[in-house]
């Protein structure tokens, strides 16, 4: 009997020994606390940076478009001033009646009109998806840093539930944000009898 005992209390140091093991060995994979917080932080200032440089790059692609349709829109401007400034010289020679010169007249700034409309709209568009572009890397470097954070602060593995729940409340605030800049809508110009107005 005496055997047995010694044998159990044998069984039971190298069952503990094991334990002591597995723990080590579990623990060498789990950062300490500070180490943890420092290495997520690090990895959220990464993903911040390369969000940053994207939309930088993204920006000053957006603003190239954006003022080759400027110059296209002055371009309309120009051919139309210079179309009614020939309108009006053919009008002073005698070759267009009043009626001729004003229904003319009428049609050149319809068209500008139209076709000022038609890149304005591209502009709007392009600067909507601009926008909607940046609410989600800004969303998405917001919901690292809200990841990271969290989980820094508590550790895992209980600040690893708690952190997805921050970042899910980050994605959902840019969710909202999204949706809203699609509802926009583009207003054109409009035409009236005395000249153009703002629709």
């Amino acid at each position: 009997a005496k055997n047995e005992v010694i044998a159990l209390g044998i069984k039971q140091e190298n069952a503990q020994a094991d334990v002591n093991t597995k723990e080590n060995k579990l623990a060498s994979f789990v950062p300490e606390k500070g180490e943890l917080e420092d290495n997520i932080a690090k990895y959220a200032n990464y993903l911040n940076e390369a969000l940053d440089t994207y939309r930088q790059f993204a920006d000053e692609m957006d603003a190239q478009k954006q003022a080759a349709w400027d110059r296209d829109k002055e371009n309309i401007e120009n051919r139309a001033a210079f179309e009614k400034d020939q309108l009006r010289l053919a009008a002073e020679k005698g070759l267009l009646t009043t009626e001729q010169y004003n229904h003319r007249a009428l049609i050149l700034e319809k068209k500008k009109i139209r076709d000022t409309n038609a890149i304005a709209k591209k502009q709007f568009e392009a600067k909507k998806k601009a926008d909607q572009r940046n609410a989600i890397l800004e969303g998405l470097a917001k919901a690292a840093q809200a990841f990271a954070t969290t989980v820094g602060q508590l550790g895992l593995p209980a600040g690893l539930p708690a952190g997805i729940a921050a970042a899910a409340a980050v994605a959902a605030q840019t969710a909202i944000a999204v949706s809203a800049i699609s509802q926009r809508e583009y207003s054109p110009l409009k035409f009236a009898a005395g000249g153009k107005v703002n629709g």
